[in-house]
């Protein structure tokens, strides 16, 4: 992925998630790469570390792929 393909959104944006808004600590800022309509969606991100166990990749990947294969 290039930095030209990443697009940026403030809490600010129309673009911004209401969900997102309603945490105790929001992030000011969101960083997008794809499609920023899908924010409107329903949504569910797995956020992890940079330095995953084999465990957790593993786990990850018995979930994603169904997840993304049933719409989510």
């Amino acid at each position: 992925m290039s930095a030209e393909n990443i697009q940026f959104i403030t809490i600010d944006d129309a673009f911004y998630p209401q969900s997102l808004k309603t945490i105790d600590a929001p992030p000011k800022v969101l960083f997008i790469s794809g499609a920023i309509e899908c924010l409107s969606t329903p949504c569910l991100a797995i956020v992890g570390t940079r330095k995953p166990t084999s465990f957790a990749q593993k786990l990850t990947e018995r979930w994603a792929k169904p997840l993304s294969d049933a719409g989510i």
